[in-house]
């Protein structure tokens, strides 16, 4: 099953890259590639020429260039995932999974190929996703307890299906801007993954869930370890079936000797890829 990654860069002109951004992103495509298939990437050209200046787009099988035009209208700054709507419209195949960067699936598992599959269910916490129905112009039916769905993994089992809830994710972004007194992401989660959960609802599909039921009627209920730092973010206790760095980005950022430790783990990993020149690629990222 080929695999995408996504990366649009919106209004940035130029960021920086930190290295376990980086790793972590290499890492999730190979272990893609190692168990499931084909991987690919699809981005817009400022990525595409990053990527080549710091010798990593040729760890992707291919690479598409987004068809920007397609998100006029879309403000980026409320918006900023847009573009991962935008691919799942664009690409062609007819099965294929939707991959977070910072993303790991370790080991083999059996995807249904005959049904869509999600990362795992949200709860519907009007903290994070307000019913502001009255405010939005919605194209589905909507309620305010059909769980969201998380998008750090999306596999799709139809192109007809995918482009469908991608046109229905875009109209919405380009209607609506108003997010009240919450902060400007619930407009972002609610065009993703509350809107996914909306939409399976509405075409009478039931979908698979690669990690069960972690939230079964509040955030309460999930297990304490997964709620200290964000689900298997910490990399020294990698999950045996996945990892994801998720809500632990910030903390990095803000924490470097914490990011040079977690750095340090991410290329020890690298062992298992003796064929990947990782120093040279370091020292491009830190040389910019």
């Amino acid at each position: 099953m080929v695999g995408y990654h996504v990366h649009w860069s919106g209004p940035v002109n130029r960021r920086h890259y930190t290295a376990w951004e980086i790793l972590l992103q290499i890492l999730s495509a190979k272990m893609w590639a190692h168990s499931f298939g084909p991987i690919k990437l699809i981005c817009d050209k400022k990525t595409a020429d990053f990527y080549k200046e710091i010798g990593i787009l040729g760890i992707y099988d291919d690479y598409e260039l987004f068809d920007e035009s397609i998100l006029k209208g879309i403000d980026p700054t409320i918006y900023f995932a847009a573009g991962k709507l935008l691919a799942q419209l664009q690409v062609e195949d007819e099965v294929c999974a939707f991959i977070d960067t910072d993303l790991l699936i370790v080991g083999d598992y059996d995807f249904d190929s005959s049904n869509v599959t999600v990362f795992h269910r949200e709860f519907p916490d009007v903290s994070v996703y307000p019913n502001l129905w009255d405010h939005w112009e919605m194209e589905i039916p909507h309620d305010g307890d059909t769980y969201p769905l998380n998008c750090a993994l999306v596999i799709w089992p139809q192109k007809e299906l995918r482009r469908n809830y991608a046109s229905i994710a875009l109209k919405f972004m380009r209607n609506n801007t108003y997010y009240g007194g919450y902060k400007p992401n619930v407009l972002m989660v609610t065009a993703e993954q509350r809107l996914l959960g909306l939409y399976l609802k509405h075409m009478g599909i039931i979908p698979e869930y690669y990690i069960k039921d972690i939230y079964l009627s509040s955030p309460e209920e999930m297990e304490t370890s997964w709620g200290r730092d964000g689900m298997g973010s910490n990399i020294q206790n990698l999950n045996k079936e996945f990892f994801h760095l998720w809500g632990h980005k910030k903390y990095l950022l803000e924490n470097p000797m914490a990011a040079a430790e977690y750095t340090l783990h991410l290329y020890n990993m690298f062992e298992k890829y003796p064929e990947l020149d990782v120093e040279s690629i370091l020292q491009k990222i830190n040389s910019l």
